[in-house]
Order: C-alpha cells, then structure tokens, then sequence
C-alpha cells in the first residue's frame, strides 16, 4: 500500500514540477518520501529523492540539490543499483555544470554515460547524451553536436517526444552559441 502511495505522490509532485508549482511539488515529494520507510521501499525512495532534488535544482539551490543527490548516489551504490547511480550521477553533472564545477561535471557525465551504454538503457541514455551535449558545447561546439544529435535520434527511436523536444531546444542553443 505504501508503494502505491507513494508512486501515486510522486506522479502527482512530477505534474506540479512541470507547472512550476513548487511548495506543491515540494509538499507531495515530501510525504512520498515518509511513507517509504522499510528498505523493501530503498530504489523507489531514491527514485522521490532525484524528483526532491530537481525541485531544488529549479529553485536555483543547487547545494541543497547536491547535499540530496550524494547521500543518494552512495545509497545507490551500496544496493548495486547502476540504472539509479547513472540517474544520480547525470542529475549531478548537470548541477555541477551549473555550478562552473567543469571536473566534476564531466567526471560524473562519464561515469554515468559508462552505466547506461553499458545497460543498454535508452531512456537514460537520452537524458546522459543530452547533458554532456549541455556541458560541452561550448568549449567543443562539435562535439556537443554529435551527443545533442545521438539524444535527439534515440529520443525520436523510442517516442520520447519530450525528450526529443528537450534535445532539439538544446540543439537550438547550440545554433545560438555559434551565432554570437
């Protein structure tokens, strides 16, 4: 019951993160995440904890952000679980890219770009490639294009029309970087 509870929360704090109603979000996360308590509930906690973390992301405080995302990556590596360290870690490129923390951003893009080639995993795989495209582009306008490109085309394979869209705004602001 409280796995569905749960995911029926976060579902709903997704859709308010969406319309930019943050203390709603905020407020579903949050009780998502206390009724999860027993460690049979660890991967779908974690999977609220990324979700508490973007929120943080779009309210610009990245250190909350990061001070969600470590404790949850070395939970996720101490369960094995890659597919959720590979999410974690591409939620903590981007803030670290955000952050002008260029080391550290590509070394978790890596990381995480390792993981979801390996696991075959497409949709993380689009997330991945399109961060990297972020990271990069400006200091390689060519090689941000190519993983820009490889999201995109992943993104149109599986029907992930919103990431497809996310990947070509991405693009476009590439266009605009050469441009200026």
């Amino acid at each position: 019951q409280a796995a569905l509870a749960a995911a029926q929360l976060k579902k709903a704090g997704e859709r308010a993160l969406l319309l930019s109603a943050h203390d709603e979000a905020g407020t579903l996360f949050q009780r998502a995440r206390e009724i999860l308590t027993g460690p049979e509930h660890t991967v779908q906690r974690l999977e609220i904890e990324v979700q508490w973390a973007e929120l943080e992301a779009r309210r610009g405080t990245y250190t909350r952000a990061r001070e969600i995302l470590l404790p949850a990556l070395d939970e996720a590596r101490s369960i094995g679980h890659k597919l959720l360290q590979a999410t974690l870690l591409g939620h903590l490129g981007r803030i670290a890219g955000w952050q002008q923390d260029d080391t550290t951003a590509l070394r978790y893009l890596q990381e995480a770009l390792e993981i979801v080639r390996g696991a075959n995993d497409k949709p993380a795989l689009v997330f991945v490639l399109r961060q990297l495209g972020n990271f990069i582009h400006r200091s390689d306008p060519d090689a941000g294009r190519k993983y820009f490109q490889e999201s995109i085309d992943l993104a149109r394979e599986i029907g992930e029309r919103r990431e497809e869209a996310n990947g070509l705004n991405s693009l476009a602001n590439l266009h605009a970087f050469e441009d200026d």
